[in-house]
């Protein structure tokens, strides 16, 4: 029988591939990893995990361009409303009500 079928993945962190986070204020930053206590770089904050990793700002970019690259881009409702005379206010609300 061979042991490595049972083994578990063991996740090195901070791993660029794996590593997301958002930015809290400079250097600061709410990690987005699911196992974050796997990393010695994460800090329990409450119900957040805060990553300490010296190059956390490199982290937030890749996090950053990645849903950048996911998501089209879509108008912003409040710029596309506020251009048509006499309905800007009206389509805000709308959208605030939703």
């Amino acid at each position: 029988m061979n042991g490595s079928s049972n083994q578990a993945t063991v996740l090195h962190l901070p791993d660029p591939a794996i590593c997301r986070a958002s930015r809290v204020t400079k250097g600061v930053a709410d990690c987005l990893v699911e196992k974050s206590f796997l990393c010695s770089y994460a800090l329990s904050y409450g119900n957040n995990t805060l990553c300490m990793y010296p190059l956390v700002e490199r982290i937030i970019a890749n996090t950053l361009a990645e849903k950048s690259d996911a998501q089209p881009t879509r108008p912003n409702p409040s710029i596309a409303s506020s251009s048509v005379p006499g309905r800007g206010m009206a389509c805000r609300e709308t959208l605030c009500s939703l």
